[in-house]
């Protein structure tokens, strides 16, 4: 079985949630399935009739291939010719980040909105990393096969020797234990890195450690620089707590990664994990986002109550919690197997 995972970035090159889980899935689809897989975002690639399985993700879908997608499926129907088997991931929810950034009347989120939509629409499986989105309501009703095999920690122990692109050369000082730590784009106003920067910007005794960074803090915040997530897990054992402070996510993997070597998660309630029936060790819900002292005192709470002590065996015990991405990939290929036609 040939099986294509198509991205508008390279996912070798590019660090991202929907890169990370491609590259984790396509290797237990190679290791364990014997699945001959490729991912990339060359365009050429999309348009080829030599794959099985074509994957694509997130709104990042060319209108051609969508209508092409239309096309053989409805030439396919009527002639009842071959052609690629067709899974869409949903990763995110445009409509619930309008919602968390106030931007519904941004048009350009509307059009990609739009694009996922039809992409879920002309799916044969509609792959997912949250169960509660809309776009998965939608998708049910219409009759799409659906499966939810989420994000999961061990990215680390898989992508090391994947990833090809120009990691930080000098490592970065590891932080002490009274350092939080912050992992992700500063500038997103998703990640919501601004609801906490005032409480370190400001008081300069505060230490913060953030990844990658920026090229000017001040001397109490330490820029990490570009890691790959190999790089990235001694700094989860060595920080006092990771902080993610964002608007809206869905499977959000560095709090993944995070819980899996003990760190505690210091975050607001939004993603995957609040729907977990049993919840992971170490994670400290802020009582309001909006609310910087919340923030503060959310942050010393997790740090009291999770010592780096234990830091050991809350490890293990969130690694059984937590799903692997062989068990994601399991997922995958199961739902493959009972909606694909024989």
């Amino acid at each position: 079985m040939k099986w294509l995972s198509w991205s508008l970035v390279d996912p070798y090159k590019e660090i991202g949630g929907s890169e990370i889980h491609s590259l984790c899935v396509g290797h237990y689809l190679t290791k364990k399935f014997n699945v001959i897989f490729k991912a990339t975002n060359e365009l050429p690639e999309l348009w080829s009739d030599d794959y099985d399985i074509i994957q694509t993700h997130g709104s990042a879908l060319p209108k051609k291939f969508l209508r092409k997608r239309l096309w053989k499926k409805i030439y396919s129907a009527l002639t009842k010719s071959p052609r690629p088997y067709y899974i869409h991931t949903v990763h995110g929810e445009n409509i619930a980040i309008m919602r968390a950034l106030g931007k519904m009347h941004k048009i350009g989120f509307w059009k990609a909105y739009l694009r996922e939509l039809r992409g879920c629409l002309l799916a044969d499986l509609v792959a997912s990393v949250h169960p509660d989105l809309g776009l998965l309501k939608i998708a049910n009703f219409f009759n799409r096969a659906i499966v939810v095999h989420g994000n999961a920690w061990n990215s680390c122990e898989i992508l090391h020797e994947a990833l090809n692109y120009s990691a930080t050369k000098d490592a970065a000082p590891l932080p002490n234990a009274c350092n939080p730590l912050f992992v992700g784009r500063i500038n997103d106003p998703a990640k919501g890195f601004a609801r906490i920067k005032d409480l370190f910007y400001q008081d300069r005794s505060r230490p913060l450690t953030l990844i990658p960074g920026e090229k000017s803090t001040p001397s109490n915040v330490c820029s990490a620089g570009k890691l790959t997530p190999q790089e990235i897990v001694p700094f989860y054992q060595n920080s006092s707590c990771l902080i993610v402070p964002s608007k809206w996510e869905s499977g959000p993997l560095v709090a993944l990664e995070a819980l899996a070597q003990g760190c505690p998660v210091v975050m607001d309630r939004v993603g995957v994990l609040p729907t977990y029936k049993k919840l992971p060790i170490g994670i400290q819900f802020v009582e309001n986002p909006l609310d910087i002292d919340s923030w503060q005192k959310a942050i010393l709470l997790a740090e009291q109550n999770f010592p780096s002590s234990s830091r050991g065996s809350r490890a293990n015990l969130n690694k059984k919690l937590i799903p692997n991405w062989e068990e994601c990939t399991s997922l995958l290929v199961k739902a493959v197997v009972e909606s694909r036609p024989s």
